[in-house]
């Protein structure tokens, strides 16, 4: 273990754990190669799981030992500052590579950007100057919700797991509700967060269920026949629910499907991140995943839009094979 803060902001502890630095790790590597690919399969299944995975790595270390006030600012500190900072920090940046590079972009209605930075919310396309900066907002207001939700468990009878499980199928029933009938634009990017809460109390429930301890006996070929057994039917199912964003609010064909994909292929990660809890790099890119998050735009649009060789590769990603 080593003395530290969690980068993320979703609690303060004293001791990192490993595992979760490799799952968080693994999540951002997978969100940037999402974001590599404009089409293509390897990108469809990527989107099928890869936002909610983060999600539910949230809801492993939540806590509400702390006052409402008190968790507010940390994770205002944590989330909403960085978000501001870095959306300033990407316009201005965005701004001159227009100028200096136009083909970068369109130039930017500056008062209107600030306002899109405040509001938080992304949708259809307007935070084009850094979109992956959307997930902040998102999270700090899912945190806030969840908090509520977690008080309300404890005051019913401490940790409870039905009711956490009847609050997983009211989010992801009236998220998809929405998704379906209500074309609504909330602040904090809000009509995703109401589905992702229910990915949060998944990871709260995941957790406290102690599967870390359960899986520890299984040796290790039994854990890699598991994850090519998740990957498999995470797949399959992805394959027939379609493309699924939920940035922009789409959750494929069938969004119970999304549910389905999601929860499979998160946990073939999490098996994933027990099986290389030890891996150094993955450790390391997982304490960095916030600075890798605000960051990764500008490198991956260079090589999609201007550098020639990388440009033509990435324009038609279902043309290139492995064999």
């Amino acid at each position: 273990m080593m003395l530290c803060i969690w980068e993320m902001g979703w609690m303060y502890i004293d001791k990192r754990i490993e595992w979760i630095d490799v799952a968080k790790g693994i999540g951002i590597l997978f969100i940037i190669l999402g974001h590599v690919f404009n089409t293509g399969f390897l990108r469809k299944w990527i989107f099928s799981f890869h936002v909610p995975f983060f999600f539910v790595v949230a809801g492993f270390t939540f806590s509400i030992n702390r006052g409402i006030v008190d968790f507010v600012i940390r994770k205002a500190k944590t989330l909403w500052i960085p978000y501001l900072f870095w959306s300033c920090f990407s316009i201005v940046l965005y701004s001159a590579l227009v100028v200096i590079i136009p083909s970068f972009g369109e130039p930017l209605d500056f008062m209107n950007s600030f306002f899109v930075v405040l509001y938080g919310n992304s949708r259809p396309d307007i935070m084009k100057w850094n979109t992956p900066l959307w997930f902040l907002p998102c999270l700090f207001g899912t945190n806030i919700c969840v908090y509520f939700i977690e008080l309300a468990a404890r005051n019913i009878g401490g940790p409870n797991k039905n009711f956490r499980v009847i609050i997983v199928a009211l989010s992801w029933g009236l998220g998809i509700i929405i998704e379906k009938y209500l074309n609504m634009r909330l602040p904090l990017q809000m009509e995703e967060g109401v589905f992702m809460i229910g990915f949060v109390e998944s990871g709260i429930l995941f957790y406290n269920s102690e599967f870390r301890k359960r899986v520890e006996r299984f040796a290790t070929p039994f854990l890699a026949l598991m994850l090519f057994v998740l990957l498999i039917i995470g797949c399959w199912i992805s394959s027939i629910n379609g493309f699924a964003e939920v940035r922009i609010f789409s959750y494929g064909k069938v969004s119970i499907l999304f549910v389905l994909t999601s929860l499979l292929l998160g946990s073939a990660c999490i098996l994933l991140s027990f099986i290389f809890e030890n891996s150094y790099v993955l450790q390391r890119i997982g304490k960095s995943s916030l600075t890798i998050l605000v960051l990764h735009k500008f490198p991956v649009v260079f090589f999609q839009k201007i550098c020639p060789v990388t440009k033509t590769l990435l324009s038609k990603p279902e043309e290139i094979t492995f064999n």
